[in-house]
């Protein structure tokens, strides 16, 4: 995001005293979907040994075939909600529609938006008002606006800043926020 936009950087605090934006890095880790209990634990405790403060773990699962795994849904935010619990990680996951906004804005700590839904506006307006933390992927269903597009409908208030390629991070001026991962 050009500093044209907003000239300071933004930070956004985060449970725990967590902060995105600042100068200390963010790492968010953890397997591409969540399967059982004894993976994501397992993998929760690596991902904070390694120094992560978010593990990411895909509760739903978008897939090209209808007959691969998709995810155990529900079922899987209670096993990262309990995968918190033990190692006191904050919870990143993913929503893919509005039924799921719901759930997953309820139970982690950041939503992400898929690539696969970055121009799926009306999910993105919801999201922007129902997560204190939410992350898109990069992808090339993003659109090219930068950043700020990421950040989902909110560009138009002009409050995104871009930190870096790999995790660029916007806040809006309310407590919302949106973080490309």
């Amino acid at each position: 995001m050009s500093r044209e936009w907003k000239a300071d950087p933004t930070v956004v605090r985060l449970p725990g005293g967590v902060t995105v934006g600042g100068t200390e890095v963010v790492a968010i880790a953890g397997p591409c979907s969540v399967e059982t209990e004894r993976q994501i634990i397992e993998a929760a405790r690596q991902v904070k040994e390694a120094g992560a403060v978010v593990l990411r773990g895909g509760a739903w699962k978008p897939r090209s075939s209808p007959y691969s795994f998709q995810g155990l849904g529900k079922p899987g935010l209670r096993l990262l909600a309990k995968a918190r619990e033990e190692t006191g990680l904050l919870i990143c996951t993913e929503a893919m529609d509005e039924t799921g906004l719901g759930w997953v804005a309820e139970m982690a700590d950041i939503v992400q938006i898929g690539a696969r839904n970055m121009q799926n506006f009306s999910l993105l307006k919801i999201a922007d008002a129902a997560a204190s933390l939410c992350c898109s992927s990069a992808g090339s269903a993003r659109p090219c606006r930068s950043c700020c597009c990421r950040r989902s409908i909110s560009w138009r208030k002009a409050t995104t800043t871009s930190f870096s390629a790999s995790a660029a991070c916007a806040a809006s001026t309310r407590r919302r926020a949106i973080c490309s991962i």
